[in-house]
């Protein structure tokens, strides 16, 4: 029976045995044996085998090291010195891959190989199931599943056995995976936890009339939090309204609510837009800041995530994309922040922004020479090397290592240099 290895439940199972049971009584009635290795990508390995009476043997190789099945230094040899089913010699085999042949192959065996499973069948039941079909019942049947139809059908009831210490580590990973759910529930945010608010064009609420629709864009939400590499890491989600009529009147209505993400790894200047109540000058608005949260930025939405026919369905959807922990944002209750951790960490950020552009525009031969030294090109496993040389030759950190690499000519023209080097000296001097 093939089950989720993460997972245990009684019904599934008829009982379990013990590793005693590994015997020789036991494996003179094996009839087929099943084989996967462990591997990173497709997680713990397992071993299946079945009796002539129908009877199979589950071992998951997700067990604790004390468990007596490792007698060997590795999942290998701990196969060979338990599993005679498995044992292998020292011919090899490299067609249709390369392989060690096992003993049994030689005593009435039939190897076969599926992906990256190795099934071990008694020559006689090959030949009792060459007319089962691939697929029955609408499903891919394999050559495993087969036997035990067959079995079956000559009135062997299919029992299933697991092993006592993989069964022992499947219930110990899923009372750690529900701690670990109860703490991730306990410290996910929720829409009490956060304040979105509306999004006006250039941040400056026009202060029209109720029943103008032009007012309000939609709604916005900013979220930080600090960051080991970056010192402070933001994100915002804009939710934009899309109306039915081109032309919006009071009686108009909203299609769809689009959910948009924008990412912020370098940030100066305040965490959060200026009050949008405040009127301003139209040039204090785009070009007088050099803050990243300048009002012009609120026009910038960022990625589009997903059309949504409710508001409160988009909102659901950025705070699940907040909580997450690979591809979100990595947040949580205990990590928001709503200024910056230090002086200290605001100063670095500074610092680590403007500091490669001095040093690009100093050192720019030395630069270009180590970048060029090696073949590899910077978006390649080679970037790596030429980060680490940057760091040994210009004693920089790889923070600014890495921002020298990112460097374009519209950075260089957009940043005044003299600009840059007195950001640099007014941070440097306070981190």
């Amino acid at each position: 029976m093939f089950v989720d290895q993460r997972e245990y439940k009684e019904e599934w199972y008829d009982g379990e045995f013990s590793f005693k049971d590994l015997n020789e009584e036991l494996f003179k009635n094996i009839i087929a044996g099943y084989y996967s290795s462990s591997s990173g990508l497709g997680g713990p390995g397992t071993i299946r085998l079945l009796t002539k009476d129908n009877k199979e043997y589950e071992i998951g190789l997700d067990l604790l090291r004390a468990d007596p099945f490792y007698t060997g230094r590795s999942e290998h040899e701990s196969i060979q010195n338990n599993m005679p089913l498995f044992e292998t010699t020292d011919e090899t085999i490299k067609e249709p891959h390369y392989r060690h042949k096992y003993k049994k192959e030689d005593e009435g065996f039939t190897y076969i190989n599926s992906l990256f499973s190795n099934y071990l069948i008694k020559d006689e039941y090959l030949e009792y199931i060459k007319d089962i079909p691939n697929n029955m019942d609408g499903k891919f049947t394999t050559t495993f599943n087969k036997i035990r139809y067959y079995l079956t059908k000559q009135g062997y009831e299919k029992q299933d056995y697991i092993y006592e210490g993989t069964k022992k580590y499947r219930l110990y990973l899923m009372d750690e995976w529900n701690k670990y759910e109860k703490e991730q529930e306990r410290i996910r945010i929720k829409q009490e936890d956060v304040e979105w608010k509306p999004i006006y064009h250039n941040n400056q609420n026009a202060n029209l009339d109720e029943d103008d629709l032009y007012n309000s864009a939609g709604e916005y939400l900013l979220l930080f939090r600090e960051d080991k590499e970056t010192g402070v890491f933001g994100q915002k989600f804009s939710i934009i309204k899309e109306w039915k009529e081109r032309c919006i009147s009071k009686d108009s209505k909203v299609i769809t609510y689009n959910l948009f993400c924008k990412r912020y790894y370098e940030i100066e200047g305040k965490l959060g837009y200026d009050d949008p109540n405040i009127k301003k000058k139209d040039n204090d608005l785009l070009h007088s800041s050099s803050n990243t949260f300048k009002d012009s930025d609120i026009n910038d939405y960022g990625d589009f995530i997903y059309a949504h026919l409710s508001i409160e369905d988009a909102k659901k959807e950025a705070l699940k994309i907040a909580n997450g922990n690979l591809s979100g944002g990595g947040f949580n209750k205990e990590n928001l922040i709503n200024d910056y951790p230090s002086k200290e960490i605001e100063n670095q950020i500074i610092f680590n922004k403007y500091y490669p552009i001095v040093l690009y525009a100093e050192r720019y031969k030395e630069i270009l020479d180590i970048i060029t030294k090696f073949r590899h090109k910077p978006n390649t496993g080679g970037r790596g090397f030429i980060v680490n040389e940057l760091v040994d030759k210009l004693n920089i950190s790889k923070t600014v290592a890495i921002k020298l690499l990112n460097i374009t000519l519209d950075d260089l023209i957009e940043v005044n240099v003299e600009y840059a080097k007195l950001r640099v000296k007014e941070t440097y001097e306070n981190i």
